[in-house]
């Protein structure tokens, strides 16, 4: 793949036509994460990951999509977006947000919601 405008077209046309499989669960705590599209310095692409710091309570140490709790007041998106800039120190803007996957519940009783970005 070249990482041009094509791809964000290809990619945002499929993810547009993806149906949404959400997860309405009370006993699960919603998250979001990122999964941010970025042209490496290859000029490939490259999708970014984050450890997590060895001295949290919940997953210390694993390597993770950046991502976390949905903040009373957020949605899914702007949560996403905080908790990039957070994590990575990365800005990105609700107009590079090009799509959504499915949730999905994870072990550890969140249900976590992917957010697609192309910077």
């Amino acid at each position: 793949f070249t990482f041009n405008s094509k791809l964000r077209s290809i990619c945002a046309d499929r993810l547009d036509t993806h149906t949404i499989m959400e997860i309405h669960d009370p006993n699960l705590i919603r998250a979001a994460v990122v999964i941010v599209l970025v042209k490496s310095k290859k000029q490939n692409e490259a999708i970014f990951f984050d450890q997590r710091a060895p001295h949290l309570t919940r997953h210390s140490g694993q390597f993770a999509l950046p991502g976390g709790r949905i903040e009373i007041g957020e949605n899914t998106q702007s949560a996403a977006l905080r908790e990039l800039n957070e994590e990575v120190g990365v800005t990105a803007s609700t107009d590079q947000i090009i799509g959504r996957l499915d949730d999905f519940p994870t072990r550890s009783g969140f249900c976590v919601s992917p957010v697609v970005v192309w910077l």
